[in-house]
Parts: structure tokens; C-alpha cells; sequence
């Protein structure tokens, strides 16, 4: 029997009663877990077992893999969840991470953590940018995952500083553009941001965002095709 505290990505129901959950946990990283009966009108599990709920569970293993015995709800991340398009976010990212994750990654939990925080904090406000905040959670974890590529050029491994072209997953500086190739623009200051990005910065919104959005959706379509 082992007591955890966890993310809740994801479910799918099973049976007639019972669900299978999909677990971000600091000591185990991402791991699935069943929860007997939890649908039936008498549990009081369910709402315990919310995506995106940090919850503390009683876990322990069985045969067929872990089982919750108990849950408790640590933060279910309130304003997050009266705010219809950040929720709307954290799901979407919850189903990313749970296609893209694999086994124990600390790095993942603490940015999960930090992004929800930040998140929830950020539903209070006005004119935040959440398709914004979400590319930019899809880019900081592509780095830790190891699916983005350096900000230097391909060709002479320099950093860019200038205009870039990004092809095939890869930047080319200005001086380096290959010839007769078409690929797509990256102004100066969209590497600027996404640089910031990657070093652990978060924005709001910005006049760039749209453009990060299109690099980040590039960059995800681009690893999901090498992990096929």
C-alpha cells in the first residue's frame, strides 16, 4: 500500500463501474491506475478524480497493475475551472502529456505544476492570451522531451541572432537559408521570445503570439510523427 499525491491527465471508463485513471506522479512519473466501482451512485470517489485535480490516493499493486483504494482532492484549481477557455487548456494539455510521457520524468511533473499554478492564477485576469500560454507549455516540454531543436543554425551551428528559416525541424540563420528550399519565415523577434520561453519564462500575451502558436503546433505535429 503506498500513499502519492497526483495529477489526473486522463480516464477511461471500463465495466460497467469502473474507470481507469492516468496518473503524473513525482515518484513514479506517469502511471495508470483502476478505481473499482468509483461510478457507482454510492462512491465518493469520482469527484476526487477529476482531471486536472492534484489528489492524494491510496494506491497499491495488484496483478493487474495499480489500484486506487482511496482519494482525496488536494486542489482541484477552482478559478481554472470557472474560467471555460482555461480549463478548456489544461484538458488539452493533459491529453497532450499523456500522449507524449513515458515512465518517470521529474522535470515534467514541475512544469506541469508550475503551468497549473499559473494558470489558475491567470483565470482571474483580463486579456491573457491562454492558446498563447498553452503553445508555450506544448515548447517547454518538447525541450525536456528532447523534440526541439537548439536555436542555432543547422548548417553553421552558430546562434541566430537575425531572420531564421525553419525547415524539416531544424533553423537555418539569414546567411545560411537553403537555396530553392521552402520553408517557413521566423522573424528575429519570435526566436527572441520563444529563447525566453525555453529558459523558463511565461507571457501573458504577446504581439508574437500567433506566430509561437503556429511553431509550437509545427513542433508537436513533428514529434508525434517520429514517436509513430
Amino acid at each position: 500500500m503506498i500513499n502519492v499525491n497526483a495529477y489526473i491527465l486522463n480516464y477511461k471508463d471500463i465495466k460497467d463501474f469502473d474507470r481507469k485513471y492516468t496518473l503524473l506522479t513525482k515518484e513514479f512519473g506517469k502511471i495508470e491506475a483502476i478505481c473499482k466501482s468509483v461510478l457507482k451512485p454510492s462512491s465518493k470517489l469520482v469527484g476526487h478524480l477529476e482531471p486536472v485535480n492534484f489528489s492524494w490516493l491510496e494506491i497499491i499493486e495488484t496483478k493487474n497493475g495499480w489500484q486506487i483504494i482511496k482519494a482525496l482532492e488536494n486542489n482541484s484549481f477552482l478559478n481554472l475551472r470557472n474560467n471555460l477557455e482555461a480549463f478548456r487548456v489544461s484538458l488539452s494539455l493533459a491529453q497532450f502529456l499523456d500522449e507524449f510521457i513515458y515512465g518517470l520524468d521529474i522535470e515534467i511533473f514541475d512544469l506541469w505544476q508550475d503551468f497549473l499554478n499559473k494558470l489558475d492564477s491567470y483565470s482571474l485576469e483580463k486579456e491573457v492570451n491562454f492558446n498563447f500560454l498553452k503553445a508555450q507549455f506544448i515548447l517547454k516540454s518538447l525541450k525536456i522531451l528532447g523534440f526541439m531543436p537548439q536555436l542555432n543554425c543547422a548548417n553553421c551551428g552558430k546562434k541566430i541572432t537575425t531572420n531564421a528559416l525553419l525547415f524539416e525541424n531544424q533553423f537555418f540563420c539569414q546567411t545560411c537559408f537553403p537555396q530553392k528550399i521552402t520553408g517557413k519565415f521566423v522573424n528575429k523577434k519570435t526566436l527572441e521570445i520563444i529563447s525566453l520561453i525555453l529558459n523558463n519564462l511565461w507571457f501573458k500575451n504577446s504581439s508574437q503570439s500567433k506566430e509561437i502558436i503556429e511553431i509550437a503546433d509545427y513542433f508537436k505535429q513533428k514529434a508525434f510523427q517520429f514517436m509513430l
